[in-house]
C-alpha cells in the first residue's frame, strides 16, 4: 500500500480510539451513546470506502500493467534450422 493510504488508516484508527473522549455530551438532540455510535459508524464507513477505492486502483494498475507488458512484447521470429549443406564439426 502507498504511504498515504497507510497514514489515513492510522489516522482513522486513532480517531476510533479518541472518538469517545471528544463526544462527552449530547449533540443537539442526539444522546451521547448514539452520537458516539454514529461517529464510529462514519469512521468505519470512511475506512471501508478507502479500502474499496484502493483495491479498485490496484486492480486498474495491474490491468494497465499487463496490457502494457503484452503490447511491449514483440514477437520473436523463429529461425528455421536447416541442416542441409551444413557440415558437422565431427566431419
Amino acid at each position: 500500500m502507498s504511504t498515504i493510504v497507510n497514514v489515513i488508516y492510522i489516522l482513522l484508527f486513532l480517531g476510533m480510539i479518541v472518538l469517545p473522549h471528544f463526544i462527552v455530551d449530547d449533540i443537539l438532540f442526539i444522546p451521547q451513546a448514539y452520537a458516539q455510535s454514529l461517529g464510529s459508524l462514519i469512521l468505519i464507513s470512511i475506512g471501508l470506502l478507502l479500502y474499496y477505492l484502493h483495491q479498485w486502483d490496484v486492480r486498474r494498475m495491474e490491468k494497465s500493467w499487463k496490457y502494457q507488458r503484452k503490447s511491449s512484447m514483440m514477437p520473436i521470429p523463429t529461425l528455421a534450422r536447416s541442416t542441409a549443406g551444413c557440415r558437422s564439426w565431427r566431419a
